[in-house]
């Protein structure tokens, strides 16, 4: 599983996961090769080199200087062509649906991060080189932190077009969610009129019940007064 993989969060999705270019082996080739050839100069200049510091030197110390010299240039050759190497296996460029996210190294790894709604501008450096083999460094200027230079990939503007249609897709995306936020707000707005509407209906309506039952109430009230008061008179025309 690549590292971009398992850095992806639950709420976004990758997009894509590319490879740096192969001109970073191409230039680790390239300073083994360059080195190599330098060494042997070195080497076959020995006698040359020797002598105008020891004009008493011998052959041998004009073999050793020579050997030792070719050597030394392979191994700093071979170096920076691992280096090299190591960078271009050890590099990845992951674009997701919120981020771009870019690991270096085996060892030591560092990872930079930048959400795509904070990139405000990419351009493409490739130079004629880059023209040539279809390689291109991009460069995303970030609003509040520093550019960001991501190393050399193929199709560097397939790469940007598709950066690109990410960030539209956000802005669109985010003027969707204020305008349902609004409407969200103007929906509440009306549930709780419709709310207050029908709390009132009920306050009404209990009010009316209410002042049923006090009528009812009172008029009870009035005929059990009344009631009395007949009986109380017959009872005293009685014998």
């Amino acid at each position: 599983m690549a590292f971009i993989d398992r850095v992806v969060g639950p709420d976004e999705e990758l997009i894509g996961i590319l490879s740096v270019h192969w001109i970073y082996g191409l230039k680790g080739l390239m300073w083994l090769l360059g080195f190599s050839l330098f060494g042997l100069f070195l080497e076959s200049q020995a006698d040359i080199f020797v002598r105008g510091y020891r004009s008493y030197a011998g052959p041998r110390m004009i073999e050793t200087f020579g050997d030792a010299s070719f050597w030394i240039c392979v191994v700093i050759g071979a170096f920076l062509c691992l280096f090299y190497m190591l960078m271009m296996l050890a590099t990845e460029l992951g674009l997701t649906s919120k981020r771009v996210i870019c690991k270096r190294g085996l060892i030591f790894v560092d990872v930079k991060e930048l959400d795509i709604e904070e990139i405000k501008a990419a351009d493409v450096n490739n130079g004629i080189l880059g023209r040539f083999l279809n390689y291109g460094y991009i460069v995303l200027d970030a609003r509040f932190v520093q550019n960001v230079e991501l190393p050399a990939i193929s199709n560097p503007y397939g790469f940007l077009r598709v950066l690109n249609n990410m960030r539209s897709r956000l802005k669109e995306d985010s003027v969707t969610i204020v305008l349902d936020g609004e409407g969200s707000a103007h929906n509440k707005n009306i549930m709780r009129s419709k709310e207050v509407k029908e709390t009132k209906e009920e306050l009404k309506t209990s009010r009316t019940i209410e002042f049923k039952r006090d009528m009812h109430r009172q008029k009870e009230h009035l005929r059990r007064k009344i009631k009395s008061v007949f009986s109380r008179k017959s009872h005293e025309e009685g014998p």
